[in-house]
């Protein structure tokens, strides 16, 4: 069928302008000038660098997409198998079947904090109204404190340490002399007694 269409010769025309198809197409004009080279279309429509497709260097968008849908199911997992993993050991703290078993026993802790709170404002309050001179004596203890501090930053000081060590050195004569009068008052009083 294609041999009665394109006349007797079985070969399909080419650009080269094909036997058997017709004086229309053996001009080499019937196809834009195009003479199987490519001098004929730079000839008549300029320079054909215009017409020829761009290659993209980069990856095609859908493949972008593929990507960044990937990275986020990704990071999605990530979330999901930590806060999984937190989930677990919060009901292995709290020994809990579910998340209303851990809410019921925080919920009772909480009961109990504020029993136990409740308890102890009730025992300070006791406290002070049998022993109202605990807070006095507790002034006083803290007075008492800040003089003996005192007294230690005036007695105590490097200073008043140097002259302690000049007292130390001091000591052995004084306690020779302490001894002598101890001797003399001893022959005083033996020397009266047989006096009288």
């Amino acid at each position: 069928m294609l041999g009665s269409v394109y006349g007797k010769d079985d070969s399909l025309p080419t650009h080269g302008g094909g036997g058997g198809l017709g004086s229309s197409f053996s001009s080499s004009r019937a196809y834009g000038g195009y003479s199987g080279g490519s001098s004929g279309i730079r000839g008549i429509y300029g320079d054909t660098s215009k017409y020829n497709k761009k290659r993209n260097t980069g990856y095609p968008p859908l493949a972008l997409v593929a990507i960044g849908i990937l990275v986020f199911n990704v990071i999605l997992t990530g979330i999901w198998l930590s806060s999984r993993v937190r989930y677990r050991t919060l009901l292995k703290v709290f020994n809990a079947r579910d998340v209303t078993g851990v809410i019921d026993k925080i919920k009772w802790t909480e009961r109990e904090v504020s029993h136990v709170r409740h308890e102890m404002m009730k025992e300070t309050r006791q406290m002070e109204s049998r022993f109202p001179r605990i807070k006095l004596l507790e002034k006083e203890n803290k007075r008492w404190i800040s003089e003996r501090d005192e007294l230690r930053d005036k007695y105590e000081s490097p200073e008043k340490k140097k002259e302690g060590v000049r007292l130390k050195q001091r000591e052995p004569a004084y306690l020779h002399q302490i001894s002598l009068m101890q001797q003399a008052i001893r022959r005083e009083s033996e020397r009266t007694v047989l006096e009288r």
